[in-house]
């Protein structure tokens, strides 16, 4: 049973590095024709991959779903009129997807999207009315928008979404770690550059949750999380100003 099981996983993976691959080749065609100004099939390749890169595994491809291919889709929508039209058509879609099927996943395809055509605004006002009238709604797809909330006059929205601020501060603080952890084992990745920028973000999720916290007269909570931080940052030899 055992050795049955061993071979089933191993296939099982095999298969999913087969279609990543051709997932990546898909992607690599569509900017090559984008180059080749052949850019129907440009268009054709940049929909498919973003239709079906995660059909076999959620993970690996993610990232670059909702980063490469949009960008490389705006920048031939920049130049062919069709592919403008049709990611816009996707970013109208994912939100009626989302509202069918309340898989918070559309969400962040439609603030990805939104980021890359310009319409942040229209992202964030369409999240606030989730917020009014559909708090559960509201609650599941917030941290696909928490930065832009955070940088916007519904700053104290956030507030709303902050049951826990010491657990909140916890799982940050993990999630960092492991990261950190993961990155440094891998030294043609890990550059002096980004391992710093992996901090400053850091800090400024912190800083964030800090200001927040005060902004909503949660004084004594956001005392608690910035004592706390500060200790953990210094144990990490962290140069950091968070928030009094």
């Amino acid at each position: 049973m055992y050795f049955t099981m061993a071979i089933s996983i191993s296939e099982k993976n095999h298969f999913m590095n087969d279609h990543n691959q051709h997932a990546k080749q898909v992607l690599d065609k569509a900017r090559e024709a984008h180059a080749a100004k052949e850019y129907e099939t440009s268009l054709a390749s940049y929909e498919w991959f973003f239709e079906h890169a995660l059909d076999e595994d959620k993970g690996s491809l993610y990232g670059v779903r909702l980063s490469y291919c949009l960008f490389g889709w705006v920048e031939l929508g920049q130049e062919y009129e069709p592919a403008r039209i049709r990611l816009e058509q996707k970013f109208e879609h994912s939100i009626l997807a989302l509202e069918q099927s309340r898989n918070p996943e559309y969400f962040h395809d439609y603030a990805s999207i939104g980021a890359c055509l310009g319409q942040q605004e229209a992202v964030l006002d369409k999240f606030i009315a989730y917020h009014h009238a559909d708090p559960r709604l509201a609650r599941e797809i917030v941290h696909f928008i928490w930065d832009e909330l955070l940088a916007s006059p519904h700053m104290l929205v956030c507030a709303t979404y902050i049951d826990n601020a010491p657990a909140l501060y916890d799982g940050k603080l993990e999630k960092h770690d492991e990261t950190m952890k993961i990155f440094a084992s891998r030294p043609e990745l890990a550059t002096d550059d980004f391992m710093q920028g992996m901090r400053d973000r850091f800090i400024q999720e912190v800083s964030n949750i800090i200001k927040v916290l005060q902004a909503s007269g949660r004084t004594e909570e956001a005392g608690a999380v910035s004592a706390r931080a500060k200790a953990d940052l210094e144990k990490r030899n962290y140069i950091h100003s968070l928030p009094a």
